[in-house]
């Protein structure tokens, strides 16, 4: 699985440090943006594995830039999770019903996140048999 892209949209520095620590060092390629154009414009330049975005973002509510993204041409296979301090369970529920594939709470866990990229990584290269 090392080697694919990650796009971690996250506007919180030391998240984004903690992030991309966790990923790089399981060796993906992580491309990094702080807002949710920045996002979309990514997605269309070259769609990534997974994108790992916050509920909170400085231009748009994580849960609506899901479906920003959900609607980019090409882009419909790309996996969504929502990374959140928002910890509820109606805050999961929300978030993979506005069409998420998982959540992660933060502070974010090494063993689970990474638990879950290799998880949605190997079902999307499953789907591709």
């Amino acid at each position: 699985m090392a080697g694919k892209r990650i796009l971690v949209v996250e506007d919180d520095p030391a998240s984004v440090v903690l992030m991309n620590a966790i990923l790089e060092g399981a060796g993906y390629r992580v491309e990094t943006v702080r807002d949710g154009a920045s996002a979309i414009a990514s997605v269309l330049r070259e769609p990534p594995e997974i994108v790992l975005l916050d509920l909170r973002l400085p231009d748009v509510d994580g849960l609506e830039l899901v479906h920003g993204l959900r609607s980019v041409p090409g882009a419909g296979a790309v996996r969504l999770v929502l990374v959140s301090a928002a910890v509820m369970p109606r805050s999961r529920e929300a978030a993979l019903a506005a069409g998420c594939d998982d959540y992660v709470a933060k502070p974010v866990d090494r063993r689970a996140l990474l638990r879950i990229v290799e998880a949605l990584i190997a079902g999307r290269a499953a789907a591709r048999r």
